[in-house]
């Protein structure tokens, strides 16, 4: 943890995780896109964070690309996502 966010107090900050966002600033939030990868450790917290949002009424959509792992639009594949 004090190699992603070394100056936090506690892993509750809501700079740590989106998830950790209040209500009152998630219902701010203009529409969401979010782009998972299947092979991530953080994929199932994507899920998470668009059922907030969708229990706040916010427009969120999920792309889930089940076969990529993370970060891997720093791979150069976006290109190969057109059809998704």
């Amino acid at each position: 943890m004090d190699s992603y966010c070394k100056n936090l107090a506690s892993e509750d900050h809501p700079f740590v995780s989106p998830l950790l966002l209040p209500c009152k600033v998630l219902e701010r939030f203009p529409p969401v896109r979010l782009v998972l990868s299947g092979i991530d450790p953080l994929h199932d917290d994507g899920y998470q964070f668009a059922y907030k949002l969708c229990m706040l009424n916010k427009d969120v959509k999920v792309i889930d690309n089940k076969l990529l792992p993370h970060g891997f639009l720093n791979f150069g594949l976006a290109p190969l996502l057109g059809g998704e």
